[in-house]
């Protein structure tokens, strides 16, 4: 019997070879007695439809963009079931955390990309998951009907290298995903609910340098009908969407039930059978993608505009990104300061490199990126940051970085577990990775001229 609180991983390789993007799921976890199986050509041409945007943005989706990858999927596995595995909007859960994964893979090489980094679009992941719930009731008369409420998918897009995330998005790059969300009043006038509070998620999500959008996030109530009878159709309640260059994680699903009394509890993400009477509520709010660059490199400007603007309240500006604000305006002087005993405090409560003691490189070398923030000079990868060498090639420039773990319990019960990994000499958060249920880090970042192999990324 599978748990409420059991998590699965869906590793991926990818392989870039001349014009071509192999994704290889080896290791993703065998077929499951539940709905969230799917199949190759599913997650290949779901996949498909993400890159696009990404790589070719100006052109029609197309079998030609379908052919630029391959997909392969381990047979009787979750991404490639059979019989008598049950399988049912396989886009959705499996495949879902298929591309996850392979976004993240395709971001890692153009990061690494030597070629016309000035035209690289690098980004955190995108967002992926959603809040969407099925609404049933009974009309005047006493005939039930029912609805699909989609607004909770509107997440919070991921953060750029140069830019903060859209509201109400999944993806950094424009969608019209925003203009599809139905007005308040076609959805009060439709069906029977009353929308109490509306707008995107505030507080902490996806910090970086540069953030990430908000998501969606309302409060409705059943009007004009005895009941509300949900059947919840969400995901990303556990474990977040990852950052980017030491960005932090992006905010997880919530579905809460609000009683007449105004206490509440949440709902977990596939129950069935959640009912809302009248006089009570129901809160939701979409996951968002995660963060781009360390929080506490974030332009003091920019962080005052988030308080101008309602995003964060003042304390938690000086929580998350260490402003400190002097009547109405910055004390600059005084965030700074905050900012380098922060990055002081962080390499004091961190562990020491795995393979520390690698010196500088020359100062007049010019270096390749591997990672936004870390480059390749001959063999050696250094910091930008503090010019500290992290590693030797082959070894993974993770391997040269102080490390920091903390773990989060989520309301499962489930432990997300992180790892930041810090330049050994500022403290800056070069990496937050998630960590797998035995503590092993699952990232590297190998292109071929730094292992030697050919064709690897």
């Amino acid at each position: 019997e599978l748990g409420e609180s059991e998590v699965y991983a869906v590793p991926c390789k990818l392989t870039v070879v001349g014009g071509t993007l192999h994704f290889d799921f080896a290791g993703c976890p065998p077929q499951l007695p539940r709905y969230l199986n799917s199949k190759p050509y599913i997650v290949q041409s779901a996949l498909a439809s993400v890159l696009q945007s990404w790589i070719a943005a100006d052109l029609p989706y197309s079998q030609a963009l379908i052919d630029l990858m391959d997909v392969d999927c381990p047979p009787k596995s979750m991404l490639n079931c059979e019989p008598p595995a049950p399988i049912g909007a396989a886009h959705m859960d499996g495949t879902g955390a298929a591309i996850t994964a392979a976004m993240q893979c395709l971001l890692l090489a153009l990061a690494a990309s030597p070629d016309a980094p000035e035209h690289r679009l690098l980004s955190a992941p995108p967002s992926n998951g959603w809040a969407m719930m099925t609404w049933a009731f009974q009309r005047d008369g006493g005939d039930m009907d029912s609805f699909i409420h989609t607004d909770g998918t509107l997440g919070g897009s991921p953060a750029g290298v140069d830019r903060d995330g859209i509201d109400l998005s999944s993806s950094l790059i424009g969608t019209k995903g925003s203009l599809e969300m139905p007005d308040v009043e076609i959805l009060e006038a439709s069906y029977p609910i009353l929308m109490e509070e509306r707008g995107s998620s505030r507080g902490k999500h996806g910090l970086g340098a540069f953030r990430s959008g908000g998501a969606c996030r309302e409060v409705l109530r059943p009007h004009g009908t005895e009941k509300l009878t949900g059947y919840m159709i969400s995901t990303r309640g556990t474990v977040p969407n990852q950052g980017a260059a030491g960005g932090e994680l992006g905010m997880t699903t919530l579905l809460r039930w609000r009683r007449a009394d105004g206490s509440g509890e949440d709902i977990p993400l596939q129950a069935a059978g959640v009912e809302v009477a009248a006089g009570e509520s129901f809160e939701l709010q979409g996951p968002t993608a995660g963060g781009f660059g360390d929080p506490l490199a974030r332009p003091l400007d920019l962080v005052a505009d988030d308080v101008r603007e309602g995003r964060i309240t003042p304390e938690e500006a000086r929580s998350f990104y260490a402003l400190v604000l002097a009547g109405d305006g910055v004390d600059a002087a005084a965030s700074e300061a905050l900012r380098c005993d922060r990055q002081a405090a962080r390499l004091a409560r961190a562990n020491p490199p795995e393979k520390p003691g690698f010196g500088d490189a020359p100062s007049s070398a010019q270096g390749v990126p591997l990672y936004p923030g870390v480059v390749q000079v001959g063999s050696l990868a250094l910091s930008e940051y503090s010019g500290a060498v992290l590693a030797r090639s082959p070894d993974c420039w993770t391997q040269g970085c102080c490390t920091l773990d903390e773990q989060d319990t989520r309301p499962s019960g489930y432990v997300v577990r992180t790892r930041a990994f810090l330049d050994p000499r500022s403290g800056r958060q070069l990496f937050k990775d998630i960590l797998a249920e035995d503590g092993a880090s699952l990232f590297e970042s190998s292109p071929s001229r730094w292992t030697g192999e050919a064709g690897v990324a």
